[in-house]
């Protein structure tokens, strides 16, 4: 239960209809950061 302001967090839209859904937003990661060079 949260004690005061510093105990809150904000949602996206997108991010309240995945929790409705059942997704854990805990356990999602971003997807990892790729690098490409080009060979010419």
């Amino acid at each position: 239960m949260a004690t005061g302001w510093e105990d809150l967090i904000s949602l996206t839209g997108e991010q309240i209809n995945w929790l409705l859904d059942g997704y854990d937003l805990n356990l999602m990661r971003r997807h990892r950061i790729l690098h490409y060079d080009s060979v010419a």
